[in-house]
């Protein structure tokens, strides 16, 4: 050793400050290891206080100065601890212990002071050489209050997976209109409650089961279409469950087979002409009640514009446009667009003022005033101002031909759509042009919808010349 008692000696090389954070002391000689760039600051240190440095070993160093060395040590391993804490309580996923341990070498001769936790170090040392010997302050860690463990983990996304799948069944709940999940809901109900009865499985069912469902409607005397429709809303209950569908040829074969041994057609309104109009309208004009002049403006612009009835109810007073040529409308969704694309349908001025659509409009609308809402709301007293249903407008308009002496079992609300094709295609109208208005994507169901009511207008026999 060199130097008196109370000096002394810091010599070696120690690269690993990780491992071995505290300075190592011999306890022979009280020497202690320090990193190699080190012993050339404590040499320009000791020349400048007129020690030279002594071959590989350090000058001697003060007491005060040793004990300072050495508290710093001392910190950088409770840091060190620290820090291997919270790593491995993130691993585990536990709340961390951050207490740091006592500091204090047991071969001190005077008690380091007590030291506040990591968290709440403020306390700035200024170092006591110009090379940095102490390292600087350490940085205060901020853990969080709780770490989930593996287990609340796994439970989240259990949960998130559920949501997702509940959220992805209602978003396919979008590719069948409101009127069709309805009525899906009330097949489906009638289906479980005939398995039930019999002790059979309905979801997920058998193409056998079906097979037989289906047989004992028809068996009961029900219609071949409402068949269809159940089979139909089996089929849509599976795949929005996601369960495998059970269909099988046997189902397509018994309904094919059922239809050509019963030749059942389906049902058809009779279509409304243009006289039985003008004659309704006329009517309700002599009427002059709110109610009439409302009931008066539906029935001419849903015969004028071949919109289905939900699409008339549908009709707000921010739809329509006033143009010289007539009125405009803004259908925004409608059967075969239910992505919203929407579309504007033209109505041109009428020759005559019962059947005008313009003058017609004009009139309901003095009464109706110019609230926002729907264009022909409804007038109960206890739903005033609401939208009109499907079966509200289908009474309208039975109850208005009932007005002029026509038996309405055979009419209803589709009868004003099928009166405007059926009119149209008697003055030779192109299909086009009557699919343009009525939003038909094909030819074919335009001539549905076609119901000659005179067999003698264009008739092809009649221009052979025999």
């Amino acid at each position: 050793m060199n130097g008196g008692p109370d000096d002394m000696v810091i010599s070696g090389v120690r690269q690993d400050v990780t491992s071995t954070l505290p300075l190592n002391q011999n306890p022979q000689c009280g020497e202690v290891t320090m990193a190699a760039p080190d012993f050339n600051v404590l040499a320009k240190f000791a020349k400048s206080r007129g020690r030279a440095p002594q071959g590989n070993t350090a000058p001697p160093v003060q007491p005060a100065l040793w004990l300072n060395l050495k508290e710093a040590a001392g910190y950088l391993t409770a840091a060190a601890a620290a820090i291997q804490k919270v790593l491995a309580a993130i691993d585990v996923g536990i709340a961390p212990d951050v207490s740091p341990p006592s500091t204090a070498p047991a071969s001190a001769t005077t008690a380091a002071p007590k030291r506040k936790p990591i968290q709440q170090e403020t306390q700035v040392r200024t170092p006591l050489l110009s090379g940095n010997i102490l390292p600087p302050p350490p940085v205060q860690i901020e853990l969080p209050l709780t770490i989930e463990k593996p287990a609340e983990v796994a439970t989240l996304r259990v949960s998130s997976m559920s949501e997702l799948d509940m959220a992805r069944r209602e978003l396919r709940k979008g590719l069948v209109s409101q009127n069709s999940v309805l009525g899906y809901g009330f097949d489906w109900r009638m289906f479980c409650g005939w398995a039930k009865s019999r002790g059979l499985d309905s979801l997920p069912a058998t193409a056998e089961t079906v097979v037989l469902y289906l047989t004992d409607l028809l068996t009961q005397g029900k219609k071949i279409t409402t068949a269809r429709r159940r089979k139909c809303a089996i089929f849509y209950e599976h795949v929005s469950r996601g369960v495998p569908v059970p269909a099988s040829a046997e189902i397509r074969e018994l309904l094919r087979g059922a239809q050509r041994i019963r030749g059942e057609k389906p049902r058809q309104m009779r279509p409304v002409s243009v006289q039985e109009l003008r004659r309704m309208s006329a009517k309700l004009a002599s009427i002059g009640t709110p109610r009439a002049l409302r009931d008066r403006a539906l029935l001419v612009v849903g015969f004028a514009s071949a919109l289905r009835r939900s699409n008339l109810g549908a009709l707000k007073l921010a739809d329509i446009e006033f143009v010289p040529e007539g009125v405009i409308l803004n259908i925004e969704r409608e059967k075969g667009d239910q992505e919203g694309r929407g579309r504007f349908i033209g109505i041109a001025r009428g020759r005559h003022a019962d059947t005008c659509p313009v003058r017609v409009l004009r009139a309901w609308l003095r009464v109706r005033g110019d609230k926002p809402g729907p264009l022909f709301p409804s007038l109960d007293r206890r739903h005033p101002g609401t939208t009109l249903a499907g079966d509200s407008i289908c009474r309208l308009v039975r109850r208005a031909l009932t007005l002029i002496g026509i038996d309405p079992t055979e009419y209803g609300a589709h009868s004003l759509r099928a009166g405007f094709v059926t009119a149209a295609g008697e003055a030779n109208v192109g299909e086009l042009v009557i699919a343009s208005q009525t939003g038909h994507r094909s030819t074919q169901m335009v001539r549905r919808y076609f119901r000659r009511s005179d067999l003698w207008r264009s008739n092809a026999s009649s221009s052979l010349g025999l």
